[in-house]
């Protein structure tokens, strides 16, 4: 894994995995959701999104409501 830094999410994932206390579907599971919020944020940093559709990818990943219009 050149070039990954760690962080305390992963390692606590890890050792998760490692003991048993997740299985290892749930732990790809994991990683995979990390990949994509990164992905996400990179491409709000690239200009490819702004912040209301980043916002509403991160409300629906959570299942929560859209927000509501103002006016």
């Amino acid at each position: 894994h050149e070039g990954w830094v760690p962080n305390r999410e992963d390692v606590a994932d890890l050792v998760e995995e490692a003991r048993g206390a997740i299985s290892r579907e749930e732990y790809r599971r994991r990683l995979i959701a990390k990949a994509e919020r990164a992905r996400r944020v990179g491409e709000y940093i690239a200009g490819r999104i702004d912040s209301d559709e980043l916002v509403a990818r991160s409300r629906a990943r959570h299942g929560l409501p859209a927000e509501k219009e103002e006016g």
